[in-house]
């Protein structure tokens, strides 16, 4: 399933600035860089992919994306949210680019705070073998 929905995604790399967002994410435990892209450059499929990270040509990191609206937060504007892995400093106001490297889930709403918690870690652990087996750490 995972290759049938990679095909449809056109989607390969993103561009743009770290923006300050809600912190929901940080509040959940995964701190999350919001990305205010260039103009008209999406054209992803809604969902939760793996991910390279891009620092203005000096450092790749690797992490989650989530690119779509928010259901269980009543969230209808679409956002990128990438929780990076293993990486502590401020992010905002840089430029990123972000590959999108393989599609792990669709949006989803969830019911409790514990439920999105236990979903995020299975997307990270899915997305660290994924990004593992592509030799990325």
């Amino acid at each position: 399933m995972e290759k049938k929905k990679q095909k449809k995604n056109e989607q390969k790399f993103i561009k743009g600035i770290v923006i300050h967002g809600e912190k929901i994410g940080r509040k959940l435990g995964f701190p999350t860089i919001n990305i205010k892209p260039d103009k008209n450059q999406i054209n992803a499929i809604e969902g939760v992919y793996a991910c390279k990270i891009s620092l203005a040509g000096n450092e790749d990191l690797y992490g989650i994306l989530h690119y779509g609206s928010s259901p269980t937060f009543k969230r209808e504007h679409k956002l990128i949210e990438v929780y990076v892995f293993d990486y502590e400093s401020e992010l905002y106001d840089k430029e990123v680019e972000v590959e999108f490297i393989s599609y792990i889930r669709p949006t989803k709403k969830f019911s409790s705070k514990e439920e999105i918690i236990a979903q995020i870690t299975k997307d990270v652990l899915n997305a660290r073998d994924i990004l593992k087996k592509r030799g990325a750490f």
